[in-house]
């Protein structure tokens, strides 16, 4: 009888530390164990509370062979993070529009709203090239790099939202280096991979849809031209950010104005880079998110973390910030444009924070530490995107 209340002390006491020590834990690290089930993401009472958005995935070719997890993970108002496991896309996102999110994986998408709405598709794509949203039609889609075809010269499978909340899909069948929006259109810069020659072109979100050519583009060495930040559009112009590598140490980053009206085309070097060490830095953390207008210009983030100014009206150049804090890998940051500042997220030193940067100004205005995010970038995983909730 002794040992039996001997046996029961010890377990009751291995149970009281083993509690005390979970408290403890939970007391030091809130996001331990916080995992989203299904009600908890739905509804818009969730988004409410979330303010940010990471899509954590991979290579394509570590997914395709089943190797490594994926997530998306929410920071809300008090702090904490909140992960759901998904099937990732390389390069893969979270669109957040109209109280509305959109969040792609290679074999379905997923709507949230009130509740959330799922369409799984046969055949998964793993090459994820831009996400985004068309405002007049209140249309989500998402575009993925699906290869060579048989079929057509080149397959880009393009995934969107009808009226009743599922997803369809249909095919581009030409290379698309570029994508943006304007209005019910969605803006592509497509390319002929024989001959470089380069067009924008524009499509509706519907079934059967077919490219409607916008003008051909007379560039200069087309072959040595890469895209490397989303279709930029006002009333008078189409803006193209492309980078014309040339060697290993001679690279000019180009602006492209599409004159709406004419179809005249101005160039303009937006930066210079002549050594090696810059030729290999310089491409930015996402072609999703490098580039934005605001306030009659175009700004374009660099992976140097420079922020270049184009002035619309001027077309003068001017590098209008230097992060002052910087991820050694640039898997392990990333950054959006949203409402005049750059949001930069980033893992330093074993730790993540979180920065903004107030366009007008110049200056970084907000600089907060997040808790737990760099325990989910391991064996290669990426920030493939940052998502303001808002």
């Amino acid at each position: 009888m002794k040992m039996k209340k001997i046996a029961a002390i010890i377990v009751g006491s291995i149970l009281f530390l083993s509690v005390a020590v979970f408290i403890m834990l939970k007391l030091m690290n809130p996001t331990i164990g916080k995992e989203a089930n299904e009600k908890e993401y739905e509804g818009q009472q969730f988004l409410k509370e979330q303010k940010l958005g990471f899509y954590i995935s991979n290579e394509a070719k570590s997914l395709e062979e089943d190797k490594t997890k994926g997530y998306v993970l929410f920071l809300d108002k008090n702090n904490d993070i909140t992960e759901r496991e998904i099937q990732p896309v390389e390069y893969g996102g979270i669109t957040f529009a109209n109280n509305r999110m959109m969040v792609e994986e290679s074999n379905q998408m997923t709507l949230t709203e009130y509740i959330t709405k799922k369409t799984t598709f046969e055949k998964p794509d793993y090459r994820g090239m831009h996400n985004g949203y068309l405002p007049k039609t209140e249309q989500y889609y998402s575009l993925y790099n699906s290869g060579l075809s048989e079929k057509h010269d080149y397959k880009m499978t393009v995934r969107y939202a009808g009226e009743d909340g599922q997803f369809k899909k249909f095919i581009i069948p030409k290379f698309v280096s570029a994508a943006g929006e304007e209005g019910d259109q969605v803006i592509v810069l497509t390319q002929d991979l024989i001959s470089g020659a380069f067009q924008l072109q524009q499509t509706p979100l519907e079934e059967k849809a077919k490219l409607q050519k916008i003008t051909d583009l007379n560039l200069k060495s087309p072959m040595d031209l890469d895209a490397i930040a989303p279709i930029l559009v006002t009333k008078k112009a189409y803006y193209l950010v492309m980078s014309r590598y040339v060697s290993e140490s001679y690279e000019d980053i180009m602006v492209y104005e599409v004159n709406r009206k004419t179809k005249d085309v101005k160039a303009t070097v937006l930066a210079k880079y002549r050594s090696e060490k810059e030729t290999t830095s310089s491409l930015p953390l996402s072609f999703n998110d490098s580039a934005t207008m605001y306030k009659g210009g175009l700004y374009y983030l660099n992976g140097m973390g420079q922020v270049y100014r184009y002035d619309l009206q001027t077309k003068q150049i001017e590098k209008v910030l230097k992060l002052k804090d910087q991820a050694k890998d640039a898997n392990h940051m990333q950054a959006v444009f949203y409402e005049g500042k750059l949001h930069i997220v980033y893992v330093k030193n074993g730790n993540t924070y979180y920065d903004q940067y107030h366009l007008k100004k110049k200056k970084r205005v907000q600089h907060q530490e997040i808790k737990n995010i760099e325990r989910y970038l391991k064996n290669g995983a990426m920030i493939s995107d940052l998502t303001i909730i808002k």
